[in-house]
């Protein structure tokens, strides 16, 4: 067996959120994403929730390793609406997975690493997305 952990983070996001004053808007269950939300979203991600997850693998005797949809094009996203009362929504920066370009992840599992991949990724014009 060859687990690979993707994970998201909102409440941390949240909570960086309101630590940095900013405020969150949700429509349809999915976060509102400006660019400063985008900003905290990847801080968060990457640097905090993803870290977090790799220890308690790793204090666990797992051989985690810590990686975003940005690594090694991982994850291409498109950007993402949503429909309120049949209008079509911009909710910035939410993107859908388009493209999944599994190379790292195999390779990492397959030399016995759990890969723990954060849920952010790039476009094909490199705007950041949470996806």
């Amino acid at each position: 067996m060859h687990p690979i952990v993707v994970h998201g983070g909102g409440p941390d996001i949240s909570s960086a959120l309101k630590t940095y004053d900013v405020q969150s808007e949700f429509i349809n269950g999915l976060r509102v994403t400006d660019e400063t939300t985008m900003q905290v979203a990847q801080m968060v991600l990457i640097g905090k929730t993803n870290k977090e997850v790799v220890s308690l693998l790793n204090v666990n005797g797992g051989n985690a390793v810590g990686i975003s949809g940005m690594d090694s094009c991982l994850f291409t996203c498109e950007k993402h609406t949503t429909t309120v009362d049949g209008e079509e929504v911009d909710i910035g920066y939410v993107g859908d997975i388009v493209k999944v370009n599994s190379k790292l992840v195999r390779n990492l599992a397959d030399n016995g690493y759990i890969p723990v991949v954060s849920t952010v990724a790039s476009d094909r014009q490199g705007n950041v997305y949470n996806i």
